[in-house]
């Protein structure tokens, strides 16, 4: 508690400000940077992954499937 306020209270606030919780927010930031280096590098899906902050790669596959209706290699195909 470095700023000595409940990190529920400042879960709330998030939520009040954004629309969103934090969870989501941060997962929405991670798999839109993910579809962008998807589409705009040649590195490995799996490095993709880890460089986004996911820490398995099944689960990534499945958030980004669920965000975006396609698996990152089908993406990549889509916009070469």
């Amino acid at each position: 508690h470095m700023l000595s306020v409940n990190p529920n209270y400042l879960s709330s606030l998030f939520h009040k400000e954004t629309g969103t919780t934090y969870k989501k927010y941060i997962t929405d930031m991670r798999i839109n940077y993910a579809r962008k280096l998807v589409v705009s590098t040649s590195l490995p899906v799996t490095e993709i992954c880890y460089a986004c902050g996911f820490s398995s790669l099944s689960h990534f596959l499945r958030v980004f499937k669920a965000h975006f209706g396609s698996a990152p290699g089908q993406i990549r195909c889509e916009n070469q």
